[in-house]
């Protein structure tokens, strides 16, 4: 009976080996191939610098204001630009201190005799703090101190697009200008005496640059057909 039972036996247990086999991987699928891109039609511009010299001082002229103008309110933007004094400027003033003094019961009288002088020398920077047009000369405000109060004047004639922006001051003095001393300005609500070396009153530079540029624009045509109306 045992050897009849043996196979019988066998059988379900080597099925049942089989079936726990690891089952074959499904086929992977064949990449579906993208579609071809589209053509893309793009404007291109390129932007080629010809010409990038480094920053460099020039001298201040209407035209050089006129060019800022048209892309600028100068009205409101004129302090944001840097200019430079051209030319030595000495200012000198004298008055007399007077004071009464009381030593040990006698009135004593000091009389100081003050000089003052203010240098603002070749290549001072400043900003102007306003600018105005008066009697066909532009006018420029600027500071070359801290203090706002501390202005001079440089004017240009307004339709001469080329002249520079001179230090205005009056050269009428009751005797004549000695030296290089030519005439009197106010500055920071006092009277000076106004010294400048030569015959060429001093005059303001701007600090500018310029980048000249070639701009390239390519485009492609794309072509266009003739619309035309379906058949009814």
């Amino acid at each position: 009976m045992k050897n009849k039972i043996l196979p019988v036996l066998f059988i379900p247990v080597f099925f049942a080996a089989l079936g726990c086999g690891t089952p074959p991987e499904p086929p992977v699928p064949a990449p579906v191939p993208a579609p071809p891109p589209k053509e893309v039609i793009v404007e291109v511009v390129k932007e080629v610098p010809v010409y990038s010299p480094s920053d460099t001082l020039m001298p201040v002229t209407p035209f050089i204001l006129q060019q800022i103008g048209k892309y600028r309110d100068l009205t409101s933007d004129i302090g944001k630009y840097q200019f430079v004094l051209f030319g030595r400027v000495l200012l000198e003033s004298e008055y007399t201190e007077k004071k009464v003094e009381n030593e040990k019961g006698t009135a004593k009288f000091e009389n100081t005799r003050v000089r003052e002088q203010i240098t603002i020398a070749d290549q001072t920077e400043g900003i102007a703090l306003a600018m105005d047009t008066m009697w066909g000369e532009t006018v420029l405000y600027v500071c070359f101190e801290d203090d706002d109060q501390y202005m001079l004047q440089f004017s240009a004639v307004t339709e001469e697009l080329d002249s520079y922006f001179y230090l205005r001051y009056d050269p009428e003095l009751g005797t004549a200008a000695i030296g290089d001393e030519k005439g009197i300005l106010v500055y920071g609500g006092a009277e000076y005496k106004l010294k400048f070396a030569g015959d060429k009153q001093p005059y303001l530079l701007i600090r500018l640059s310029q980048e000249d540029k070639e701009r390239l624009t390519e485009r492609k045509a794309t072509g266009r057909k003739v619309e035309t109306a379906d058949k009814e």
